[in-house]
């Protein structure tokens, strides 16, 4: 209850800070957009393509960038599942060569030993 009362004060704060507000500097356009997309994202698990375009072109980026960001991130990730999936593969194999390894070394330090 009392987190709720803090927002509301929080709420009436920021609203009372933007009346002042008429222009945003240059130098914090981007700021404020990558903020409110963060915002928004939280709000918005997934979205379809057809959205990120409409959100896009509202901000005048047009649509067949969203298409090319979209391709170049989903063959980056492609990338990395290929390169995870690789590791883990390596990891599988390398592990046990690892344990072969030091028990034949300790035999190797028992027969010595002896």
């Amino acid at each position: 209850m009392g987190n709720k009362s803090y927002r509301k004060r929080n709420n009436k704060a920021t609203r009372d800070c933007l009346k002042d507000i008429k222009y945003i500097p240059d130098d914090r356009v981007g700021e404020v957009l990558l903020e409110a997309a963060r915002l928004q994202s939280e709000a918005n698990k997934s979205y379809s393509l057809a959205d990120l375009k409409q959100i896009c072109s509202e901000a005048g980026i047009p649509p067949h960038f969203v298409e090319k960001a979209v391709r170049k991130i989903e063959k980056k990730r492609k990338k990395q599942r290929r390169i995870q999936k690789y590791i883990k593969k390596t990891i599988r194999l390398v592990i046990p060569a690892i344990a072969v390894s030091i028990l034949f070394l300790c035999g190797i330090m028992l027969v010595l030993e002896l």
